[in-house]
């Protein structure tokens, strides 16, 4: 999943391409009229496929933008939008058909002030979610094996701006601090993945982004470990 764009900027169009065993082949996903982009796929077990995104309307304003394949066909499903805040999805995992996550951003006119959105379809309608307050953005989502999820993403108001939200299974979220030291130092985290079968005191969940020491080039990639013990835990 992807875009196609003139001079890679201008007049955006979601793009999708499909492996069947020999070569790749363009497949035209949903898609609105408009311009828009995808930026996250995921499998959710059953033969079915999810990519978001965002559309972009007649001013230039973003919205989600969810697209479903069953198999046969893509089809656009309606997300929540908040009328007059830019809004867009970065990241997908499904857990089961009806047990969908979808993370980005919400943000006001002028850009600042961004805040998480994240979005959870349960086989009939996509809702949002109520998480913590945080100047920021998730880019990715995973589940953790005990049916929560993990979002990570990166923060406008602190000094070492990574950051993670974490959902239990119970539906309480809680925002989980970055590593100390060196390790922390990260302007942003881009993915997120769980170990399945991780050992007692490994790390269950991996997390990959880059690094912009005290605000000066050049940038550096980072990896952290969640439950890892030791330096740059």
């Amino acid at each position: 999943m992807g875009v196609t764009a003139e001079d890679r900027v201008a007049a955006p169009r979601p793009l999708a391409y499909r492996w069947d065993g020999e070569r790749w082949a363009s497949v035209p996903p949903a898609g609105p009229e408009d311009e828009a982009l995808l930026s996250g796929l995921a499998a959710d077990g059953a033969g079915g496929l999810w990519a978001v995104g965002v559309a972009y309307g007649e001013q230039g304003e973003g919205r989600p933008l969810a697209e479903h394949r069953d198999g046969a066909a893509w089809r656009s499903v309606p997300a929540p939008h908040t009328a007059g805040r830019g809004e867009a999805l970065d990241g997908v995992t499904a857990l089961a058909p009806d047990d969908v996550w979808a993370v980005g951003a919400s943000s006001p006119p002028d850009g600042t002030g961004t805040r998480p959105l994240v979005l959870h379809w349960d086989g009939a309608a996509w809702t949002r979610e109520e998480v913590p307050d945080v100047a920021g953005q998730p880019h990715a989502v995973t589940g953790d094996g005990a049916g929560g999820v993990w979002a990570v993403g990166e923060r406008e108001d602190a000094t070492t701006p990574v950051f993670s939200l974490h959902r239990d299974a119970h539906g309480t979220w809680r925002l989980v601090p970055p590593a100390d030291g060196a390790a922390g130092e990260g302007a942003s985290f881009f993915d997120v993945t769980r170990v399945p079968g991780a050992s007692p005191g490994g790390p269950a969940l991996w997390a990959v982004g880059s690094t912009l020491p005290r605000l000066d080039p050049p940038w550096r990639p980072v990896v952290q470990g969640y439950g890892i013990r030791g330096p740059g835990a």
